[in-house]
């Protein structure tokens, strides 16, 4: 993977503007636009910051031959999950996930632990949580953990879910819910006396508001 390439990676991921990222290492917006066509290369200080900034090595990101731990967006195949995501790969790692939402762009910090379905399992400031694998668009792995407790269901509960039907824009945000019946295809969301059939398909992520027991 090319610098230019690692350097456009990094800012999605931490979900910044070029114009952000410019600000946090104190140079101009047209100079990460250079960086990311490839048509300069920042100096070794600033390599060294960018290198701080996402917890990499200096190797990792000027080297040719080291790929950033990122899964691209991929086209699924039909009926078959595992082209798009394969969890057991992130399982027991620390990630930011970058999803295909308007309502939620990226999760950060998030303890992967488990899988259901399309769903995948994770777990962020002690309070599970989920996110489906066909709306994201890549996975940048921060760090390891020694060990961890295995989940694989989605969990009845108080929550706020994001549901989002296929589309970048649009959607909904469910605050001050809960997950009042799971089935094979679908929960159900009741918010107060109102309740919703949403398909897994739709959804996008789930906050559950319970710590983890």
């Amino acid at each position: 993977m090319l610098l230019s390439e690692k350097i456009s990676v990094i800012r999605k991921m931490n979900d910044l503007s070029q114009e952000q990222f410019a600000e946090e290492l104190s140079v101009s917006r047209q100079v990460v636009s250079k960086w990311e066509t490839g048509a300069s290369v920042p100096d070794i200080k600033t390599l060294i910051k960018i290198a701080d900034f996402y917890s990499i090595t200096l190797d990792e990101l000027v080297r040719d031959e080291y790929a950033l731990p990122f899964s691209p967006k991929t086209e699924p195949a039909e009926n078959n999950s595992e082209a798009v995501f394969s969890a057991d790969m992130y399982k027991g790692r620390i990630c930011d996930i970058s999803m295909n939402s308007f309502l939620y762009g990226v999760i950060r910090n998030a303890l992967i632990v488990g899988s259901c379905g399309d769903m995948v399992c994770f777990v962020k400031r002690n309070r599970y949580g989920f996110f489906n694998i066909r709306k994201t668009q890549g996975i940048l792995i921060k760090s390891d953990v020694q060990s961890y407790r295995e989940h694989n269901e989605l969990i009845l509960g108080k929550c706020t879910a994001y549901i989002n039907k296929g589309t970048f824009f649009g959607g909904m945000t469910y605050a001050f819910s809960s997950i009042a019946d799971i089935s094979e295809d679908s929960i159900t969301i009741a918010t107060g006396d109102f309740q919703s059939v949403v398909p897994l398909c739709d959804v996008s992520v789930i906050f559950m508001n319970e710590a983890v027991k």
